[in-house]
């Protein structure tokens, strides 16, 4: 989760923010939104509405295209492992 409020964010603590590029977009009735993986996103309902997600494991080409959040990725999934060979079976 990110850690900027981006309906009021502070520009002191995250200065990059001002440059984040945006789209901000209004779905009509049926419309879909699909979001790629990696991508932050906030999503606000105006009137009555319903959201469902669907996650799917992205394949490991597109892991390539986001190489901090596949490293962050890759020191978590190798702690579980480190852990699981040492017979720590705690949650990481």
């Amino acid at each position: 989760m990110s850690q900027v409020n981006v309906l009021s964010p502070d520009l002191t603590r995250f200065p990059a923010w001002a440059d984040a590029d945006r789209v901000l977009l209004e779905l009509g009735p049926g419309d879909m939104l699909f979001i790629p993986v990696y991508w932050w996103h906030t999503v606000c309902g105006i009137d009555q509405n319903m959201s469902i997600n669907y996650w799917w494991r992205a394949r490991p080409a597109n892991l390539l295209r986001h190489p901090r959040q596949t490293a962050a990725l890759i020191a978590k999934r190798s702690v579980k492992v480190v852990k699981d060979v040492r017979g720590d079976r705690t949650s990481s």
